[in-house]
């Protein structure tokens, strides 16, 4: 006791010293951004090209969406929200690698761009209002009142918005077009190829058309192109999955709340003395039905059988179709017809119930992970799905989707592993149930896939020797050949009867009159015979040119910037956290 007592200072301020230490590394390096956790834990959704992106910007992307849409449709449904999240996600991607385009590029919109760009181009909405035209002239004046007024305000942010969006869009396509360097001199020549008048003989022979039994084979034969031909007959790599799909919809519980919405708004009309019109302008959450209309049901369709049941101006009680609660007020019926008015409202999955099936995707999944995933399909009395072999290959996953993140884990992982992803039409628990590498089928197990390809090639070599024989003038099999005499067609606009035209085009074009040339196509061969050509005058080159250019320049255009849209919405380079994030 007394040594601790001599001691006792030295101990003292050594867990003191211990204790700032442990601050200073457990707790300050964590501050200090030295030691994180993973990035879903901080609140980044992606990480899209090396550049990690917030959640916050996902959601502001969502619910620019969601408003957009909620103006064109009114109350959206789970479906409606389901293809927004998808929609987001692509957005997201896009918006992150334009963005750095825009920088590189100097692609920028600043105020002053912004404020030139609505003074002198007015929104469409204003430029179609009448109101602001003397006649042909548009009215500058009351459009400069109009920017200037306060009320303007949301339309003009709105343009502002439209503007910093699509102006960068607009100016990228400028810089793709002045990087194409297309002539109207090739384009000419181009087009003189079109406009020329071909007359030619055309032989078609297709490999389906040529019947097996002409050809001897046995079990031998096959056996013996088999093992020349073993990497033909490969069984690629290939997964098996389970899965339980948590899908997001409403419970009981939010279909009785929009019900009870409904009844308290039947009362008011039966007891209150609402009008049904008032009642349908005030309340109905669903565009369509939120005007005073009268709308048709013949009696084929769905919502005949509930409206036949209610007499002439009579309020219905709440009727579920589809997605939608209706109160509905008969306005005139025969047998074959119901006029009506109709309020509704969707049912939809509320917070509480994603909340709670959060939790249940949660629950199977530690459930599968002790007793099994069919086990725990079994206990909330759910559908246990199992997949037949799947390629790795396959872009997408049958029964669940294209989700990369899902792929990829199936990739890395390897049997009996389980995980829990969040997809935007519902959690799915996924077990992997098996993995097969990339092997070599035995005879047996590729006997069919051996003689179909066998027999692919004993038809291409019997074609070709009918080929040859058509090339050099001689007898052929007729019977298993398409033959057809074109007169005087130009290529200008398509022509019918034709198998694989660009190609026809490009043989014709560097033949001479009298020349035979055989054309390789996907399941046959084409041999073409031309008997004249007859190129277009200067005149008539020179009076389609401006169009065909414009034509074709739009078309190199399109082509090109949606190759280069599909880039920028690319999975490849990203890093989804959505699954780890909104689980």
């Amino acid at each position: 006791m007394q040594s601790i007592r001599k001691n006792a200072k030295f101990i003292l301020l050594f867990m003191a010293f211990a204790f700032i230490l442990w601050i200073f590394l457990e707790l300050g390096m964590n501050i200090a951004g030295v030691r994180v956790g993973k990035p879903y834990q901080r609140g980044i959704i992606a990480e899209i090209d090396g550049k990690q992106i917030s959640f916050d910007f996902y959601q502001n992307i969502l619910n620019e969406l969601i408003e957009n849409e909620r103006e064109r449709k009114g109350e959206l449904s789970d479906m409606d929200m389901a293809i927004l999240r998808k929609r987001a996600w692509e957005e997201l991607l896009w918006r992150v690698r334009f963005t750095k385009i825009q920088e590189q590029r100097d692609l920028i919109v600043d105020d002053n761009l912004l404020n030139t760009i609505i003074y002198s181009t007015p929104p469409p909405e204003i430029m179609k209002d009448p109101s602001f035209w003397k006649g042909d002239s548009f009215d500058v004046k009351k459009y400069r009142e109009f920017l200037k007024d306060p009320a303007s305000r949301q339309i003009v942010l709105t343009y502002a918005r439209t503007i910093m969006r699509s102006y960068p869009i607009a100016l990228m396509n400028v810089d793709i077009t002045s990087a194409l360097h297309i002539t109207q001199e090739e384009v000419s020549k181009d087009l003189e190829l079109k406009l020329t008048k071909y007359s030619f003989k055309y032989f078609n022979i297709r490999f389906y058309k040529i019947p097996a039994e002409i050809f001897k084979y046995n079990e031998d034969s096959l056996r013996k192109y088999y093992e020349k031909n073993k990497d033909k007959f490969k069984k690629k790599e290939s997964f098996k999955i389970a899965y339980i799909f948590v899908k997001f919809e409403p419970s009981k519980r939010d279909t009785d709340v929009v019900i009870g919405d409904l009844d308290e708004i039947r009362g008011m009309i039966l007891n209150e003395g609402l009008s049904f019109e008032e009642a349908i302008k005030t309340y109905s959450m669903v565009n369509k039905y939120k005007k005073d209309t009268v709308f048709i049901s013949k009696e084929k369709n769905k919502k005949f059988k509930v409206l036949s049941k209610y007499k002439v101006n009579e309020v219905s009680k709440p009727e579920i179709i589809g997605d939608t609660v209706f109160l509905f007020k008969i306005i005139k019926k025969d047998k074959k017809t119901v006029k009506y008015k109709a309020i509704a409202l969707l049912i939809t999955t509320s917070y509480d119930t994603r909340a709670e099936l959060r939790e249940k995707a949660k629950n199977l999944l530690e459930i599968a992970k002790t007793e099994g995933l069919k086990k725990a399909a079994e206990s909330y009395k759910m559908k246990y799905n199992q997949s037949k072999e799947i390629p790795m290959d396959l872009p997408f996953i049958p029964g669940i989707g294209k989700y990369k993140s899902i792929k990829e884990w199936i990739k890395k992982g390897k049997k009996g592993d389980m995980n829990l992803f969040w997809t935007p039409e519902g959690y799915y628990v996924i077990e992997i149930l098996d993995k097969v590498p990339e092997t070599y089928l035995s005879f047996d197990e590729a006997k069919r896939r051996v003689k179909s390809s066998f027999l692919r090639r004993k038809r291409k070599e019997f074609a070709e020797k009918i080929a040859y024989k058509i090339l050099n003038g001689e007898s052929y099999e007729k019977q298993y050949v398409e033959y057809r005499e074109f007169k005087q067609v130009d290529f200008y606009k398509p022509v019918v009867g034709l198998y694989i035209p660009e190609s026809i085009l490009g043989a014709l074009s560097s033949m001479g009159v009298g020349e035979r040339r055989k054309i390789e196509a996907p399941g046959g061969i084409v041999v073409l015979e031309l008997i004249e050509k007859m190129p277009p005058s200067a005149d008539e080159i020179s009076s389609r040119l401006n169009e065909y250019f414009q034509k074709y320049l739009s078309e190199i255009q399109s082509k090109v910037f949606n190759a280069f849209q599909s880039e920028l919405k690319s999975e490849e380079g990203v890093k989804d956290y959505r699954s780890s994030l909104l689980e």
